[in-house]
């Protein structure tokens, strides 16, 4: 829906995005260092960046911290930032973290912020509109990227396990396209590589 109130010009022209996707160690306590914030995470948001901003990632500088996760024996980055430069010279930042507090209602923060000429989108994806309490302790339930309803899990991960078996059945062409996903690791590995060296990458 935001993608295409951007594509009808409600916004304007698209001129900065942020996307923060933070997210608690107990990603890692599963992924055990085996994979970089970049790849894991930060793809989501390379893909999505480049579909509503609408141009191609022409440039990536990014930094990274490390230690904390270290100390638990998973050498990988505590927290990632990348600021993609696109050809249309618009920019987006990629905010990424493995150290969300372990009491935090939903376990992730994620958000992407479009700024335009004349508008702005903010599609929020940790707060999915129900909040429960129980014993004092608030949680925000899950409802529109997996969640479990009556035995099946529904939302977002059902609606794109649904197109791939539908692409595959009936030889349909993919919303997302292998060059789409080959775009968004390069972004990841240029992100990867530039906050080894600190110096921008040229993609």
């Amino acid at each position: 829906m935001v993608r295409a109130q951007i594509e009808s010009g409600a916004i304007g022209e698209p001129l900065l995005a942020y996307a923060p996707r933070l997210n608690g160690a107990a990603g890692q306590a599963r992924l055990k260092g085996r994979v970089s914030l970049p790849m894991v995470l930060g793809v989501h948001d390379f893909d999505i960046g480049r579909w509503m901003i609408g141009s191609e990632p022409v440039s990536v500088v990014a930094r990274e911290r490390r230690g904390f996760l270290k100390a638990k024996e998973w050498d990988v980055e505590d927290s990632s930032v990348a600021l993609i430069t696109f050809a249309n010279n618009a920019l987006a930042t990629v905010e990424l973290d493995w150290v969300l507090p372990d009491g935090h209602p939903t376990g992730f923060d994620q958000r992407l912020d479009v700024n335009g000429t004349t508008g702005r989108a903010e599609p929020i994806g940790h707060d999915a509109g129900v909040t429960m309490i129980d014993s004092g302790i608030s949680t925000w339930p899950d409802t529109a990227l997996w969640p479990m309803i009556y035995g099946r899990v529904v939302g977002a991960l059902e609606k794109e396990t649904e197109h791939f078996i539908d692409c595959t059945r009936f030889q349909r062409e993919p919303m997302v396209t292998p060059n789409d996903a080959q775009i968004a690791v390069n972004v990841a590995l240029a992100a990867q590589g530039s906050a080894g060296t600190g110096a921008a990458v040229v993609l």
